[in-house]
């Protein structure tokens, strides 16, 4: 396995998969298929473009088949790739599927419902809810259904109005409402990565309609083993400090906490540690949220806003302190700048006053 997951698409994958087409296709060119696909880009290419590229020159390779053949083909290879390195294989099926045509939908779409099974067919059926919302709708909705807990899963990630590494369902994320029946349908399904993913679509819906998730959430917490669900799918809410959604977890009022205090060191020399201490005091005895948020300061001189959990459990009533760290150093999600950048603590939901310290770069 290769360190970033683009890299698991090697040499011998490659091969292997060449091999197994020709298996059962014998007019599979596998010295093209390679050729082909270790082209001058390859090595620029990110984990998507990967994708795309495998998907096109697949269809090189047997796009002379007809459609239906192509899918039994990719049926009959698609099992021996499981997980993440499947995954094409149902992309392959919604780019090359003609979508006015009834028979190439519904041929794809049983397809994509039996790939699914092997790896996740999540992104390639958001091309069938862009193009025909309603009917896919009744197939997720009917999916919800489905003995297979993988295409269970399907009908509730593939609706995600934000789904990562995936466009936006800009009709969800306007309005959600259509995606509830199928949410319901699956809150208390026996699989858990079923219902993480349930979580995730709420999580996702919360970002845009939060008075509509708090509402349905109250209503689900009516029955207590869909406690951790509901906090899931409440966690942006949670993070955004939304009072409605503490009260659902059962968090203390912010009236009960005083004295909150707060100091870090005035300068970090990257890689360095910023060092957090500081204190509060409860009233009484109450279930606390700490956290701590970090202001880094952007390029353009803006800042963006990250908040991370420091603590979540019963706090006694009385003082208690707080000491935290946090390492600048060097990850591919984050890049850092030379000058001023802040950082508050949070305790249920309620913000202390910003503290200023300097990140030296050079």
């Amino acid at each position: 396995m290769g360190d970033l997951l683009k890299d698991n698409y090697n040499v011998d994958y490659i091969t292997r998969l060449a091999k197994d087409f020709y298996k059962y296709e014998k007019s599979f060119n596998r010295s093209k298929f390679l050729k082909q696909i270790f082209n001058n880009e390859w090595n620029e290419l990110e984990l998507k473009g990967r994708m795309a590229h495998i998907v096109s020159v697949i269809n090189i390779m047997i796009g002379e088949l007809t459609f239906s053949k192509q899918v039994e083909l990719l049926l009959k290879v698609a099992p021996e790739y499981r997980g993440f390195e499947g995954m094409f294989f149902p992309e392959y099926i919604s780019t090359f599927c003609d979508m006015n045509n009834k028979q190439q939908w519904s041929k794809s779409i049983r397809a994509l419902e039996m790939l699914t099974q092997y790896s996740s067919s999540e992104f390639a059926i958001r091309k069938y809810i862009k193009k025909d919302t309603e009917t896919t709708l009744a197939i997720l909705l009917r999916w919800a259904d489905h003995e297979n807990f993988h295409v269970r899963r399907l009908a509730s990630e593939g609706c995600r109005p934000r789904l990562p590494w995936s466009f936006q369902l800009t009709h969800f994320v306007d309005n959600p409402r259509p995606l509830l029946p199928i949410l319901e349908k699956l809150i208390d399904d026996p699989s858990e990565y079923v219902r993480r993913s349930v979580s995730n679509n709420v999580n996702d819906i919360s970002k845009d309609h939060p008075q509509l998730v708090i509402t349905k959430a109250r209503k689900w917490l009516k029955k207590p083993s869909r406690f951790k669900l509901v906090k899931h799918g409440l966690r942006t809410l949670l993070k955004n400090g939304n009072v409605e959604a503490l009260e659902l977890m059962g968090y203390g009022k912010v009236n009960d906490v005083s004295g909150l205090k707060l100091s870090v060191n005035k300068k970090v020399h990257f890689p360095g540690e910023l060092k957090i201490s500081g204190g509060f005091a409860l009233k009484k005895s109450a279930k606390v949220r700490l956290e701590f948020a970090l202001y880094f300061l952007k390029k353009n001189g803006s800042y963006t806003k990250k908040v991370f959990k420091i603590s979540e459990r019963e706090f006694l009533k009385g003082p208690h302190v707080i000491s935290k760290k946090y390492h600048f150093k060097n990850i591919s999600t984050r890049k850092y700048h030379d000058g001023v950048h802040m950082v508050s603590l949070i305790i249920n939901g309620k913000e202390s006053k910003k503290e200023k310290f300097t990140l030296v770069m050079r």
